[in-house]
C-alpha cells in the first residue's frame, strides 16, 4: 500500500504508510527554543504560548521537580543541578529523535555551561 502524506514543514513523503526516506529526515528542521530567566518575569506564560501556536513540546523543569517523589529529592545533591540535568537529558534525547523542543527552566549555576543552553 503507499500513501503521499505532507510533513508539517511541508516536505512531501512517497512510499509504504509509515516509511520516511533518509533525505526528507534530513531536510527536516529542529528548533531548539530556551526561555529562561529569573522567576516571575514570564518566561512560563510565553514557552506555553510559543509551545500551543507553535505545536511544539514543552519540557519545564517545574514539571521535573513535580515529578520527583520528595524521598528522591531529599537525596539529591545539589537538588537543583539535578533537576537541571534531567531536563537537559530529556531535551537532547528529543533532539536526537529529531523533534523540536521548547525549554522553560532557571539556568543559574553551572547548567549555563551546557552546550545545549549556549
Amino acid at each position: 500500500m503507499t500513501a503521499r502524506l505532507t510533513l508539517g514543514v511541508g516536505l512531501p513523503i512517497s512510499g509504504a504508510v509509515g516509511e520516511i526516506p533518509d533525505e526528507s529526515i534530513e531536510a527536516m528542521n529542529k528548533t531548539l527554543a530556551i526561555f529562561s530567566g529569573l522567576p516571575g518575569t514570564g518566561k512560563t506564560t510565553l514557552a506555553h504560548l510559543a509551545a500551543h501556536k507553535l505545536r511544539i513540546p514543552l519540557l519545564a523543569i517545574d514539571d521535573v521537580v513535580a515529578a520527583i517523589p520528595e524521598h528522591m529529592s531529599r537525596h539529591a545533591d545539589p537538588f537543583w543541578e539535578d533537576m537541571v540535568d534531567i531536563l537537559l537529558n530529556l531535551v537532547e534525547f528529543q533532539l536526537e529523535q529529531g523533534f523540536s523542543v521548547i525549554v522553560d527552566s532557571v539556568f543559574m549555576g553551572e547548567d549555563r555551561r551546557h552546550p545545549l543552553c549556549l
